[in-house]
């Protein structure tokens, strides 16, 4: 998904993990840039200055449940001194779901990602566009709202949504292959 979509999420989901005693402005912060972490390989990928690389590399081992693991780990150590009100424990999983759901995001687009890293195969769905308004604008309402009401349940529709909109994309998908594959093999 695009930058800004996964930014968002990040920061839903940071809301709900974190914890009211959690500031808004670090949850803002935390979201937003573990959000964008895992997107951060195409800056690596450029110094290969070969498309096809590029392409491998992006969505690859830095997309992997792997990588989420480890460099949660490293930040809960990390961060624990900045996030004095929660547990270091609590921190690893708002971490690890924050990195884990950009990957399952990114699994419904046409690009896949390479979540069993280091399995070389990426799992695409191919369900949802890369930029796509029907799943980042009702998260966004959904998580602003939360935010700035401080309650968590309007995080929590933006998320229901972009769920329900995701199940709805594969459902869609199935039933127009279905039908094409029987228009097929009828002619």
């Amino acid at each position: 998904m695009d930058s800004f979509t996964q930014i968002v999420l990040g920061v839903g989901v940071a809301h709900v993990t974190l914890g009211n005693r959690v500031g808004i402005k670090k949850v803002v912060l935390f979201g937003a840039v573990l959000g964008t972490i895992p997107d951060l390989d195409i800056y690596i990928a450029k110094f290969f200055n070969d498309p096809l690389t590029e392409i491998e590399i992006h969505r690859g081992f830095s997309h992997s449940i792997t990588f989420f693991l480890l460099l949660s780990i490293v930040l809960a150590f990390l961060l624990r001194n900045f996030f004095k009100e929660i547990s270091q424990k609590k921190l690893f999983i708002a971490s690890f779901l924050v990195l884990f759901t950009h990957s399952l995001l990114d699994i419904f687009t046409t690009w896949g990602t390479q979540l069993f890293w280091p399995f070389a195969d990426k799992i695409a769905l191919k369900s949802i566009f890369v930029v796509d308004l029907f799943y980042t604008l009702p998260l966004l309402v959904g998580v602003v709202m939360g935010l700035s009401k401080r309650r968590k349940y309007f995080t929590y529709i933006g998320l229901l949504w972009g769920v329900l909109y995701l199940i709805w994309g594969i459902a869609v998908q199935q039933f127009v292959k279905n039908k094409v594959q029987n228009h097929f093999e009828e002619n």
